[in-house]
């Protein structure tokens, strides 16, 4: 009888072992983005939920413990950040943390492509709604998506006394 081993892509072994590091020290891992080719490559880790000191702390410490257990012979670029103000969205845990922010998701159709803006009301594992700016509720599957990001709106205030 035949075994088959099945290999996990380099992807896959850099999210278990980022993710695991992550949980170790308490944070949440909210992308990972493993870009370029050859000696051009960049490992880019989001992480949720901490601040400058911690993300440098982070990434030190997480670059010891790749250099000690992560195998890939060429050189790459290692980024630690936040996600920022304006987060992209791309599995349903982005969809279901963000409902209830505005955001602005590109659309696949059979019609072609079109832009979504509005808030995010409900989400799912399998798709999301949005009320639309002209007030209108719409639902798509996540694999609808070609890509989303939640938008950041800055409040005016007026200064006292104009």
């Amino acid at each position: 009888m035949m075994t088959r081993t099945v290999q996990m892509s380099i992807k896959e072994q850099l999210y278990e072992l980022v993710s695991t590091h992550l949980n170790d020290e308490h944070l949440e891992l909210y992308d990972l983005e493993w870009t370029g080719a050859g000696r051009g490559r960049t490992l880019r880790i989001l992480v949720d939920g901490a601040d400058l000191d911690r993300l440098a702390e982070v990434s030190r410490t997480l670059s010891r413990r790749l250099d000690g257990e992560f195998d890939y012979s060429d050189p790459y670029r290692l980024e630690v950040s936040s996600p920022g103000l304006e987060r992209k969205l791309s599995t349903p845990a982005h969809f279901i943390s963000a409902v209830g922010s505005e955001i602005s998701a590109k659309i696949r159709s059979d019609e072609g492509h079109r832009t979504v803006k509005g808030e995010l009301v409900t989400a799912d594992e399998v798709g999301f709604e949005v009320e639309t700016e002209s007030g209108t509720l719409e639902r798509f599957d996540i694999t609808q998506v070609t890509s989303a990001n939640t938008v950041f709106r800055w409040e005016r205030n007026e200064k006292p006394g104009s």
